[in-house]
């Protein structure tokens, strides 16, 4: 099943120019993601669909053109027939009997005279490409969902990887405090206290781990295999990929305009143009020709005889008069439709270009909190090693090594929220531009 979606994909000549489209994810210079990738766009059932989608299309277009050529036919026969001689003669009489055998030739042909022929089989190009753009966006959809996966996976792996670096900073507080409940310097409370941030800690462990058996999940379901055959190091832990990228100030209409659903839509508009054509050929006469030749004998051996020969040959003009309106009422009907089709033209040009600059906004916030963030974690380590020695000192409470604790894995969870963030803002931004951010 894969192999031919490889071989359908690879046939579509007109979709493979992705040159600098298509590598936009190997932005993030993660090898593993690439593949991963790679894989989805060529197993994703998904696309697969979409790939035919547009086959359909163009076999449309071909069906669109053989109106300009004559149908041809053929038949052969043979036939007998028994009169009655009563019926014939009005008196008692034999009956008699005939037979015939015939073969005949028939073409029926429809000259393009007056361009309707034309004007359907621009239409049906217009609806491969939005075939095209249905395709591209679909392939867009699926590389990002691929990518924002990957990115939600390795954000889970690294809150797991926080979570288990504090429990067992944890631990050692809580055996420190125990140590000196025991020695009589520590109170009960504090012992409470020092197990409730260790366990409410390692209780969000399961809860992370579940979040990574949905990210394999859901990437086994976008690569179209069982989570098991996932490529090799997908399920192990792993680095976020960077965020850290170029992203233009401003959005470009050129950019914005190469988005598949912006070339969809007005693919879209182009098709209904033809169909409102169409509409007004309508109102054109058609001119069919159709002939035919043939012979008839009673006997096999006389159907080549030129006296056996039959031949017809009928040119045909046919033009509706008066059609109750129906005519006026479809070029009014397409008419509009087209005027629709600019509406979602417009309003989805607006939507890319609100899209871009919510991922632009989205993506600069995130870098300036993610490199706040590192100083507010400086401090929040500094203030937790002081705290404990002074703790150990006895010269402070232990609320506020509790304290110190809870604000230092909460901003180490922030900060790993953040570059998850910020990733998937690139993921957006490339989503919304279409592909690379720069052409």
């Amino acid at each position: 099943m894969k192999r031919y979606l490889a071989i359908f994909a690879a046939l579509l000549v007109g979709l493979a120019s992705h040159a600098g489209e298509e590598a936009w994810w190997q932005s993030f210079g993660d090898s593993l993601l690439d593949s991963l990738v790679a894989r989805g766009l060529d197993a994703n059932y998904e696309l697969g669909a979409a790939v035919r989608r547009v086959e359909i299309a163009r076999a449309s277009v071909g069906q669109a053109k053989s109106a300009y050529y004559p149908t041809i036919g053929i038949s052969a026969g043979w036939g007998l027939t028994g009169i009655s001689g009563v019926a014939e003669s009005g008196h008692a009489a034999d009956a008699s009997h005939t037979s015939a055998f015939t073969g005949e030739a028939t073409a029926s042909w429809e000259p393009d005279v007056f361009g309707k022929i034309t004007r359907q089989v621009k239409a049906r190009k217009a609806d491969v490409k939005v075939s095209r753009a249905e395709y591209e966006g679909v392939r867009l959809s699926i590389a990002a969902a691929i990518v924002s996966a990957y990115i939600s996976l390795r954000e889970s792996q690294a809150q797991h990887a926080v979570a288990e670096e504090h429990t067992k900073s944890q631990a050692h507080v809580l055996e420190m405090v125990e140590a000196r409940f025991e020695a009589g310097l520590a109170s009960k409370l504090e012992v409470a206290q020092a197990k409730t941030v260790y366990y409410s800690t390692k209780a969000q462990i399961p809860l992370l781990l579940s979040d990574t058996e949905s990210y394999l999940n859901a990437l086994g379901v976008l690569l179209a295999c069982e989570r098991d055959s996932l490529p090799a190091g997908v399920a192990a832990p792993g680095s976020m990929p960077p965020y850290a990228q170029v992203i233009p100030a401003e959005v470009s209409m050129d950019l914005v305009r190469r988005r598949p659903d912006v070339a969809q839509a007005q693919a879209t508009i182009e098709s209904a143009a033809a169909a409102l054509g169409i509409a007004r050929s309508d109102y054109l006469p058609t001119l069919t020709i159709q002939g035919s030749i043939g012979t008839q004998a009673h006997r096999a051996g006389d159907l080549f005889s030129s006296r056996s020969l039959t031949y017809s040959v009928v040119p045909t003009l046919n033009w509706t008069v008066f059609d109750g309106l129906s005519r006026r009422f479809a070029g009014i009907a397409a008419r509009e439709q087209m005027e629709a089709d600019v509406a979602l033209y417009n309003q989805t040009v607006l939507t890319a270009v609100e899209e871009a600059r919510n991922a632009i906004s989205s993506y600069t916030r995130s870098v300036e909190y993610i490199d706040n963030l590192e100083s507010v974690i400086e401090q929040c380590r500094e203030a937790l090693r002081l705290s404990v020695d002074l703790y150990k000192e006895g010269l402070t409470p232990f609320s506020n090594v509790v304290d110190a604790q809870l604000n230092l894995l909460t901003y180490q969870s922030s900060s790993v929220t953040a570059r998850g963030r910020a990733a998937g803002a690139l993921v957006d931004l490339h989503k919304a531009l279409g592909g690379a951010l720069a052409r």
